[in-house]
């Protein structure tokens, strides 16, 4: 490129018409360069290898011309067609650098010869036609395809750049290359040296198998391409083991749930003791900028000095990019070991504020000028002259704004009411510390009543209407809150939430608090279910959806290199990044429990069930089974199969989930109970009904959702204990979806045969109705952990036995609606006869107009449910 740098503006001496500006001259000196150019680099080539240079051949093509003068041979027509297309792709390639020169300088009124000179300077450089060059470079220095894949990763883990991937003008592949590729192998299989077209082709795969795409992020919702690439911090001490087996489990889980569609492109950055043994630098600013770029990260522990030394690597990652909510979900796994009698109960999810407070690290040694200094204008200006002793005090600041305490709880709000918690506690000292931690309560409690007002109910509310209207008021608005499905936000002391979240963990759902609380309380909750060894974290920005997700344990040096440290932090902390991803189903497999293991509880149950067989009087065998082959010929089939909502999992993310579980078991009952009825209890009912109907592919009147005969029980309990009377003598029906949208019919309501209208009042009937909504929910706050069992059961029960014994009983069920109602391909909770067939017959019942506005909206609540389920 040196020598036709040179050569281009050497010819513009011998060219009469170098200076003349006419558009014939300029034209006249273009042809000729087209001539000229590669003349002269066949000839610096072949002088270059000791040979004559060759004169061009009279009539042939440019083209064709370059590779005679080249080899002194004839060319192949393939070879001529190759260079010539290549020719025309690469100058097809809109304003790169070399025509951008070139354009500059002619656009001074300069001469051809000095634009087209300044153009191959700026394609003599290697990140742009200088790119070949380096290319064929590293393909002759590594030699053979066998030491290829051991030569590209030693480039890789060095970060060494490889020419030929990544272009500033295509930014998604060059749609140059595949035309490229196909000329390259034709070429080589005619000469009989394919080794450089399957080398290149080898890199290519290796390169891009580690070569992602960045994730954007657009008014707050992240983009996640199908290979996002995930900055990682491997960590100090133990960091680099646990880091390995992390990386196996989550690679393997997108693999397996996606069949190879989505891939994470892993991106090493360091901080910590690696980065200062590479770099001299804790952390590197690199470190910080490539965390800004690509959004998303994870880490292993880092070293944390204790008394001095270096500034908290953690710390400075979390305040450096502002990641101002420490987000710590605290749950129990089924048989990790526990120091408490019910860990179960702790389904916690806690944000700790992570900017702010004690953690900003303004604080001033013993002794110091700097000490002395805040003292001093302490007591002179502050008047404070509290201090004990002052001059063997160190100090410490603690900030707490309303703009960090308002972003908070906002974040911790929102998240309640998207993942359908029930609580959020503002967690502070605010009896000591009036004007930080008070003030923090007092600006949480703004922030929910200001901007969530539809949604929540606050203790400060509560408060007010107690001191207006006393404590029955109050009590009675929160109830009617809670009754609505508002978010409660409320407030604890922190050492008294200490005590309860041990003693009483069922009375806290989402926790936001200062961040020394926060660091107390997600390691004291820890600890109940298995210690911070298992602790996932992620410290996240909700505004600029930055996050880093990391282990929430120590460094642990003295086990390093040992392979012994659980690595359950960080694969636990990597689920929570597939959560934020969107990529729940990767993340569920980690989750999921081995079926098969359970064999021997699910035979224990049933040997239970069969023992008290003398004293309920039947003679039925129960068995108790892991294998599908067992249920072979059943006459009915109850699936209840299906997980329940886990933290940070999407109603969407539930809802296909448990479809993936339900077409599962449905695939096996076709198999092996092709005449069965099939009764579905899966969450949610009615879209995994559908589900199953789908799969199955059974007539309709034999895959039956169980939503409207527990509905309908619940309706007449809560009838019965208003009047006092027994539930044998209450008749009601709901219809619609198995939630709150569900139509209780006050109508066709009777007992004892008399209209309920007339025996209780209007206001109290609604009451009835609104609870009969909210039914299992009110099982489920109560319990503070699983959900309702025995009602369902029982209702299974009274389903299962009319079919079986064909009793023709009038129950409402979900059935599949083919113009019932109004309603076509759907499943909706409607009265019908359930006999031996399954469901005999569907009873449309006359609606007023606003029952049926109300099924209406039910049904487009189910069809809402439904359009997301991904067979």
């Amino acid at each position: 490129m040196a020598a036709l740098r040179s050569a281009v503006s050497a010819l513009a001496l011998y060219d009469e018409q170098a200076d003349e500006m006419t558009a014939e001259a300029n034209e006249n000196k273009a042809v000729k360069l087209q001539a000229q150019l590669p003349t002269i680099v066949a000839a610096i080539a072949r002088i270059r290898q000791g040979k004559e240079p060759v004169a061009p051949k009279e009539g042939a093509s440019i083209a064709e011309n370059f590779l005679y003068m080249m080899t002194g041979e004839q060319p192949t027509e393939t070879a001529v067609n190759a260079l010539d297309q290549a020719l025309v792709l690469h100058a097809d390639h809109e304003l790169n650098a070399s025509t951008f020169a070139a354009r500059v300088t002619v656009a001074t009124l300069s001469d051809i010869y000095s634009g087209v000179t300044s153009a191959i300077g700026a394609l003599k450089g290697p990140l742009h036609g200088g790119a070949n060059e380096a290319v064929m470079k590293m393909l002759i220095e590594i030699g053979t395809p066998e030491r290829l894949e051991a030569a590209i990763q030693e480039k890789l883990n060095n970060r060494e750049k490889i020419m030929g991937f990544g272009h500033r003008v295509y930014k998604n592949g060059d749609p140059r290359a595949k035309h490229l590729q196909k000329m390259s192998k034709e070429l080589g299989e005619m000469n009989n040296d394919t080794r450089l077209y399957d080398m290149s082709v080898k890199i290519e795969e290796l390169v891009t198998g580690q070569k992602g795409e960045k994730i954007q992020i657009d008014n707050g919702t992240l983009q996640v391409p199908n290979n996002p690439i995930i900055p990682f911090i491997e960590g100090d001490g133990t960091g680099r083991d646990i880091w390995k087996a992390s990386k196996r489990v989550l690679d393997a889980a997108v693999e397996k749930a996606y069949d190879g569609s989505k891939k994470i492109a892993w991106y090493e950055v360091f901080a910590g003791e690696k980065a200062f043994d590479t770099y001299g630098e804790w952390l590197p600013n690199d470190t910080l900028e490539a965390i800004r770029e690509y959004i998303v990260a994870i880490k292993g522990p880092l070293t944390t000095p204790i008394g001095g030394g270096i500034r908290s690597l953690n710390v400075a990652l979390r305040q450096e990019l502002d990641l101002y909510t420490c987000l710590r979900p605290v749950r129990y796994f089924d048989g990790v070991p526990s120091p408490v009698k019910r860990p179960e109960l702790v389904d916690m999810v806690i944000f700790r504020e992570n900017t702010e407070d004690i953690y900003a690290g303004i604080e001033y040694a013993e002794g110091s000028e700097e000490v002395k200094k805040v003292i001093q204008f302490l007591q002179q200006e502050m008047g404070a002259n509290k201090i004990r002793f002052p001059e063997t005090s160190g100090i410490g600041i603690k900030p707490v704004s309303s703009e960090g305490s308002k972003r908070l709880v906002r974040a911790a709000v929102q998240y309640a009411i998207d993942h359908n918690r029930k609580s959020v506690t503002l967690v502070h000292k605010g009896n000591i510390m009036k004007f930080t931690e008070g003030a923090f309560k007092n600006w949480g409690y703004e922030v929910a009543e200001e901007e969530f007002a539809d949604k929540v109910f606050t203790w400060a509310q509560y408060d007010v209407i107690k001191e207006k209207d006393g404590t029955d008021a109050a009590n009675a608005a929160q109830k009617a809150a809670e009754d609505a499905g508002k978010i409660i936000v409320k407030d604890a002391i922190a050492d008294i939430a200490l005590q309860q979240v041990l003693t009483r963990p069922g009375e806290f759902d989402v926790i936001a608090t200062l961040n020394l609380n926060g660091d107390y309380l997600s390691d004291a909750l820890a600890a109940q279910v298995g210690g911070i060894g298992i602790a996932p974290g992620a410290n996240i920005n909700y505004v600029t959806g930055h996050a880093i997700f990391e282990a929430t344990h120590g460094t642990a040096p003295k086990y390093a290199d040992k392979d012994v440290v659980n690595p359950g932090s960080v694969i636990l902390s990597g689920v929570m990044l597939l959560e934020h991803l969107g990529w729940q189903e990767a993340a569920n497999l980690i989750y999921k429990v081995d079926i098969p293991q359970l064999e021997n509880p699910t035979k224990g149950k049933a040997l239970d069930m069969m023992e008290a067989s003398p004293v309920q009087g039947f003679d039925s065998n129960i068995v108790g089974t892991s294998n599908y082959e067992d249920t072979a010929g059943s006459e009915i089939v109850i699936i209840t199969a299906g997980i329940a909502r886990k933290p940070g999992m999407s109603r969407d993310d539930l809802v296909n989930t448990n479809a993936g579980i339900v077409k599962s078991v449905c695939e096996n009952v076709k198999k092996y109970c092709p005449d069965s009825i099939v009764i579905i209890l899966s969450n949610p009912v009615d879209a995994m009904t559908y589900a199953a109907y789908q799969t199955l592919g059974f007539p309709k009147n034999r895959v039956i959702g169980q939503s409207g005969v527990l509905d309908t029980a619940r309706y007449c309990t809560f009838i019965a204990q208003e009047l006092n009377v027994s539930v044998e003598d209450v008749r009601g029906f709901v219809l619609g979806g198995h939630g709150d949208d569900m139509v209780p019919l006050v109508r066709y309501s009777s007992v004892g045969g008399i209209p309920i209208d007339t025996l209780i009042p209007a206001d109290r009937i609604e009451s009835i109705v609104q609870r009969t909504r909210v039914g299992g929910g009110e099982i489920v706050n109560l319990l503070g952990n699983g959900s309702a069992y025995y009602a369902p059961a029982a209702s299974l029960v009274q389903m299962t036995e009319a079919i079986l014994k064909d009793k023709k009983r009038i129950i409402p069920v979900i059935a599949y609606l083919e113009g019932e109602y109004g309603y076509n391909d759907l499943f909706l909770g409607v009265p019908t006869i359930l006999g031996g067939n399954g469901i005999e017959k569907i009873f449309e019942l006359e609606l007023t107009a606003e029952e049926k506005a109300g099924l209406d909206k039910s049904a487009d609540s189910v069809r809402n449910v439904i359009s997301v389920v991904n067979l």
